[in-house]
């Protein structure tokens, strides 16, 4: 239960994405607007995995710092900690399937292939409860084989969702702007996040105050500040952020006009 609430924190941010893009989308379909519907499952994609890359990666590589600063690592907690932190390692590196997977379902229903998730879930159903019944009986496995099978579930839904998603409209999606700018970009941070909490352990991880304010926890802050200073000059460095997804943010025009000035939006 401690790992899922994690993994599920990233989720309700992405799925107002994929409910904002449904009447744009739909529009864009109804009018056969063949440019606006492949800007807008780009752009949506591109923002969902913007926010769930770097929180996923986060929770990776800081799983057992994150867990120390929120359970603390006195009596029976360390011991918990300590087998559930590999398992929040896998949730991490996989919760952008769980955080793509409303959008993609959105995107469908503006297309009018609503049937098509009902496949999906059901055929990913499948691939989890066989997944589940070969790994979680496994020793060697064991804890870890139901987020293996929870990953093979929303792998497999969202394979078959965005296949069918850009076979219905035609769209051939610009890859390496949509997924591997971000993933860079979130690897940066994560390496960043690392590195940080690596250094600062060292040198005041002995250290114990009140509470929880204590060395680990302070070199796990300063990993996640790190990380989002790296994430945001990453992505600005690479133009990751195209004028059009600025522009949907909160004053987006203004933000969007000073960072093309400066050549930092793709």
């Amino acid at each position: 239960d401690t790992v899922l609430e994690f993994k599920n924190l990233v989720p309700p941010f992405t799925i107002t994405l994929g409910l904002s893009a449904l009447p744009v989308l739909r529009e864009m379909w109804m009018n056969k607007d063949s440019k606006g519907i492949k800007t807008s499952i780009e752009s949506v994609v591109r923002m969902t995995l913007l926010i769930a890359f770097p929180a996923g990666i986060g929770l990776a590589v800081l799983s057992q710092d994150v867990l120390s600063l929120f359970y603390g690592l006195s009596g029976k907690n360390a011991l918990a900690i300590e087998h559930i932190a590999p398992v929040l390692v896998i949730y991490g590196l996989t919760v952008f399937l769980l955080a793509i997977e409303q959008p993609l379902v959105s995107m469908l229903q503006a297309v009018s292939k609503e049937k098509v998730p009902i496949y999906a879930i059901a055929v990913g159903a499948v691939v989890k409860i066989v997944a589940n019944y070969i790994l979680v009986g496994l020793p060697s496995v064991n804890m870890k084989g139901a987020a293996i099978g929870s990953m093979l579930c929303n792998l497999t839904i969202d394979g078959i969702c965005l296949y069918h998603l850009l076979k219905a409209t035609n769209v051939r999606m610009e890859w390496k702007s949509t997924v591997f700018k971000p993933l860079f970009c979130a690897v940066c941070a994560g390496a960043a996040a690392w590195g940080t909490n690596t250094v600062f352990e060292r040198l005041i991880g002995g250290f114990q105050g009140v509470s929880i304010i204590n060395g680990e926890n302070i070199s796990c802050i300063f990993g996640v500040v790190a990380a989002v200073i790296v994430y945001v000059i990453s992505l600005l460095l690479s133009r990751t952020l195209p004028k059009d997804d600025i522009k949907m943010l909160p004053k987006g025009e203004k933000i969007a006009k000073v960072l093309e000035k400066y050549k930092l939006i793709g």
